[in-house]
């Protein structure tokens, strides 16, 4: 029996005590800390491996997973148009992977990132932790720590949506992201006080819940962190807010307590008492390609430094004198808004322009004619946009130029139009899709589907 998983009971929105999970050994993780989305929509999953290379055989079993499979010897990708992932992702961060990316076309987005145990003790994890959104349990030897976006009914809003494809896409963010995991291995962990604001902003922390553990260089992010910001759309104003109660690192990087030491001549008995099997199979994988090899190694021997200097990873915790309620963090955010130098990012859409002879009320009266129900409604609108709307056509999203080819209805109730650039292709809600200028013909019934849907 084991102590495997750490989770903040479901129904108990703003506790502070977390429930420890026991499994027994051949379980895998809790099914709670599954959401594997049923949807036939366009998905896309990734996996990376750091720490060491995917047999051969376990690469063509992953392949065999789906036709759409991109297996490499530390990379797994696949996306679907309609269907649905057939592996549960968190058994294959368990057994074989490091990191992991999900993005769904209804608005999902997951991260998921596996730690050494003993670089992130599963106690200094678990004070991040939030009722659904953040997630962390003890896998073996080591720490995974879960961000889930997901929406309970519909669609989840962002205000861009993220389409990436398996076949060396090199758009998707997921190895930037990954790189903070080296970070969360020295003790930094920005990382996850972000994930932490990423539930505050969704709604997933009680105003009276009192924020963790702040880490100091909340006020300077690297490159992973900023990429994980970005992923999850977390508003500047809010890490502005949280870098208040965040004490400056004294350099780019949060302080390490080993940075002083760490010479040629402190590290290098440790590497000589290494064993000669360990360095030949550590070589050998830098020789093949393996760029996390010297990582790992590093790793390693920084575990082995700290054991000798008797320092504890839970001592790297720094905390202001007085850390804030998750309602103090929120209002401190609203005053950042309000203030008047506060410039809003910049917005993408644009409004309609109706000539004045086109009658919107009468074309929404037509598309929904003995309609009963707002499906029917909405496939009446799509009936009358595949006729009458002309496609191809072209328009600027987040300052490219996508081609729209296809308006298709998603959900019960909502029309969306398919977009390509190049190889890449996304799917937006057809009321936040901007005008295109100039507009197709046909125009003036994507105009009353919008006035009817809101």
């Amino acid at each position: 029996m084991q102590i495997l998983a750490i989770d903040r009971p479901r129904g108990t929105w703003g506790r502070s005590i977390a429930k420890i999970c026991v499994i027994f050994p051949g379980q895998s993780a809790p099914s709670q800390l599954r959401q594997t989305s049923q949807m036939s929509e366009y998905q896309y999953f990734e996996f990376l491996a750091l720490d060491k290379l995917l047999p051969r055989e376990l690469q063509q079993h992953l392949s065999r997973l789906s036709s759409r499979s991109h297996v490499s010897a530390s990379r797994y990708a696949v996306h679907y148009d309609y269907g649905n992932f057939p592996g549960d992702p968190d058994t294959l961060i368990g057994d074989h992977f490091d990191a992991h990316l999900h993005v769904a076309a209804w608005g999902s987005r997951h991260v998921l990132l596996k730690v050494p145990a003993r670089d992130l003790p599963l106690s200094v994890a678990a004070q991040y932790a939030t009722e659904q959104v953040v997630e962390v349990w003890s896998d073996a030897d080591s720490t995974v720590i879960a961000i889930r976006l997901d929406a309970d009914d519909g669609y989840l809003e962002f205000d861009r949506p993220l389409y990436f494809e398996d076949d060396d896409d090199t758009s998707s963010p997921l190895a930037d992201i990954a790189s903070a995991r080296g970070s969360l291995r020295r003790g930094d962990l920005r990382l996850l006080y972000l994930a932490w604001l990423v539930a505050l902003v969704r709604g997933d922390v009680d105003d009276d819940d009192v924020e963790p553990p702040v880490p100091p260089g909340l006020d300077h992010l690297d490159e992973p962190l900023k990429a994980f910001v970005a992923f999850f759309e977390l508003p500047e104003t809010m890490i502005a807010a949280a870098a208040e109660g965040s004490a400056a690192a004294s350099s780019p990087d949060v302080d390490d307590p080993l940075e002083e030491w760490w010479t040629l001549d402190a590290v290098e008995p440790y590497v000589a008492a290494l064993p000669h099997a360990q360095l030949v199979d550590i070589v050998t994988s830098m020789v093949l390609g393996d760029g996390n090899a010297a990582d790992a190694l590093t790793q390693q021997i920084r575990h082995n430094v700290r054991d000798d200097l008797g320092l504890d990873p839970e001592d790297d915790v720094t905390t202001p004198t007085e850390r804030r309620s998750a309602g103090a963090v929120l209002f401190r955010e609203a005053q950042l808004l309000a203030k008047p130098d506060h410039t809003a990012p910049p917005n993408t859409s644009q409004p309609d322009t109706v000539r004045p002879e086109v009658d919107l009320d009468a074309l929404i009266a037509e598309a929904t004619a003995d309609c009963y129900s707002p499906d029917e409604a909405a496939m009446g609108f799509q009936n009358f946009i595949d006729d009458e709307l002309e496609l191809p056509f072209t328009v600027q999203v987040l300052g490219e130029t996508v081609t729209v080819v296809e308006v298709d209805i998603s959900g019960e109730d909502t029309l969306v139009a398919r977009c390509e650039r190049g190889r890449h292709r996304q799917v937006i809600d057809l009321r936040d899709l901007p005008t295109p200028d100039p507009a197709p013909p046909g125009w003036q019934w994507v105009q009353a589907y919008r006035r009817w849907a809101g």
